[in-house]
């Protein structure tokens, strides 16, 4: 697998993820893609060796590259299967639960509203989705559009994440 003799489950496990973060961060939701469902294959492998919490992180990141490739189905499936074991391990209020719920509600916008064929390959840090849909869907359409206007344009994912957004905000922003 192109890991060294004598690395742990654990070690290769992270490094799969890290790897797969880092893709994200670059824009290559494929290449990231890939690495999370190596992830998420190795502790399937052996399941009791890592918590629960762990194998919902790894769904999480999974779905995460999902909805960047616009596959929703697939990241609500991963969503749904890591939901028990976040909403177990974090209390009412906290940030992963958000996040959790967040990207659930972006994976269902992605598939209820067919995509613009311009904008169909633009995907976008799902951190910033979440807060243009929260703010598009308690109307504040202003706070939407400040956010959309906060966004570095250096990286080739930010110029995708521009227009992804502005795809979302333009379905949720328009009633």
């Amino acid at each position: 697998d192109g890991y060294p003799a004598g690395l742990s489950l654990h070690a290769r496990e992270s490094a799969l993820r890290q790897r797969g973060i880092g893709m994200l961060t670059l824009g290559e939701a494929e290449e990231a893609f890939a690495a999370f469902a190596a992830s998420l294959s190795l502790i399937e492998q052996e399941p009791t060796a890592f918590p629960p919490l762990r194998l919902a992180e790894a769904r999480i990141y999974l779905a995460e590259a999902a909805i960047d490739l616009g596959r929703p189905e697939v990241a609500e499936t991963h969503l749904a299967r890591a939901e028990t074991a976040v909403l177990a391990e974090y209390p009412p209020g906290h940030d992963e639960r958000a996040r959790l719920q967040g990207l659930k509600a972006l994976a269902a916008a992605w598939r209820q509203s067919p995509p613009d064929p311009a904008a169909a390959d633009t995907p976008g840090t799902v951190g910033q989705q979440v807060a243009l849909l929260r703010r598009a869907n308690t109307g504040d359409c202003t706070g939407a559009r400040a956010l959309l206007a906060t966004l570095d344009s250096g990286t080739p994912r930010t110029l995708r994440q521009r227009a992804r957004m502005r795809w979302i905000s333009s379905r949720l922003t328009t009633t």
